[in-house]
């Protein structure tokens, strides 16, 4: 009779658990949808979404989530959006998202500034209720990064970065005062395979090749950094019709410390101890049979 009155409470509390998960995964669906999917946050909202919510494994899962701005062509498309180790009492109780890891795959950003910058300076925009994300671990892919600029008369693209991020322990408060980078952080790493910056008008380009950030080691690496003329020697002066100059500069192994990131990220201030380059090579040409401008 014991053995029996133990198994059936055994099971009682198993389907009282899976009926609670159960609910809570429903409670969470809801929080998703009404407090974070529907929310315009940085002017930016969400178009659609895959949603999967787990609780038995403590996860939630948002694949094919498409954002877009309000203010300007600005669109947002991540390919896979995963937190794990979630605490969900946290969210019910505190009205916070505490996790163990966060994985964010597959980001392609299209960011067109104008309008939308200047809406959110003026702070005209706002989310319904401030909430708070934790996460002992963060790791973020970008396939591509792209900045267009619409009062550009000659190009519209201004910068095209591949890049790769991770951290330790950040907490991320949207009702920060801190505008500028309202994120708390134990480590911070971006990697940069590649990025080209528009010089110019687009007659010039800057190639970043192997950038990393470091805020554990306090440095910049750069393995090389190329400046170079979109256009052949003799065409950069037909295209414009006056002498400008033709350039081929390259910087090789370059290295900034020691860097103060947390000014940098606060106050988008660089301020470093050292700055070393190993290798400097420069080529340059100009038409002077062309109108010196």
């Amino acid at each position: 009779m014991k053995k029996n009155r133990l198994l059936k409470g055994v099971f009682i509390s198993l389907a009282l658990l899976i009926v609670l998960l159960w609910a809570g995964g429903l409670f969470l669906n809801n929080y998703i949808e009404s407090r974070l999917l529907s929310q315009e946050i940085y002017g930016y909202k969400t178009d659609s979404v895959e949603e999967n919510v787990n609780l038995f494994k403590l996860s939630i899962t948002l694949n094919n989530i498409l954002l877009n701005a309000d203010s300007s062509d600005s669109k947002l498309r991540i390919k896979k959006f995963r937190v794990g180790g979630l605490n969900p009492f946290k969210i019910f109780f505190n009205d916070e998202i505490s996790t163990s890891n966060i994985s964010i795959e597959g980001i392609d950003v299209f960011f067109q500034p104008s309008a939308h910058t200047k809406l959110q300076k003026k702070g005209t925009s706002k989310s319904k209720k401030d909430f708070k994300i934790f996460t002992q671990n963060l790791s973020v892919d970008v396939d591509s990064f792209v900045w267009l600029d619409s009062n550009s008369t000659v190009s519209d693209t201004l910068l095209y970065v591949e890049a790769r991020f991770s951290g330790t322990k950040l907490a991320w408060d949207q009702g920060s005062n801190d505008t500028a980078f309202p994120v708390t952080y134990h480590s911070l790493i971006l990697t940069v395979p590649y990025a080209r910056l528009a010089v110019s008008d687009s007659l010039y380009y800057l190639d970043f090749f192997n950038l990393e950030l470091n805020t554990e080691d306090s440095v910049i690496s750069m393995q090389l950094v190329k400046l170079g003329t979109n256009y052949e020697r003799y065409e950069i002066g037909n295209v414009t019709g006056l002498q400008r100059d033709w350039l081929d500069l390259s910087w090789d192994g370059i290295n900034i410390y020691p860097v103060n990131f947390p000014k940098a990220l606060s106050d988008t201030a660089l301020i470093a101890g050292a700055v070393r380059i190993e290798r400097f090579e420069a080529r340059a040409f100009k038409d002077r049979r062309r109108t010196f401008p």
